[in-house]
């Protein structure tokens, strides 16, 4: 699993580089692994995306949860 797991996030990054967000959550969403490791690939895949974007975004869900 170890090996299979370094492969996913090998592949997530790159993804992270030329991808917009969405289609990198989409691939994480995908995959038959559990939530933590799920997680990980989605915090690592958002620390490439910039600061500004990170904050929109946070902002974006926030808003969408009616509160």
């Amino acid at each position: 699993m170890e090996k299979d797991l370094t492969e996913v996030q090998a592949h997530v990054e790159r993804l992270a580089r030329d991808q917009p967000f969405e289609v990198v959550e989409d691939f994480i969403d995908t995959l038959s692994i559990g939530d933590t490791p799920k997680a990980a690939l989605w915090l690592l895949a958002w620390s490439y995306m910039s600061r500004t974007d990170q904050r929109r975004i946070a902002y974006e869900a926030l808003a969408s949860t009616g509160r």
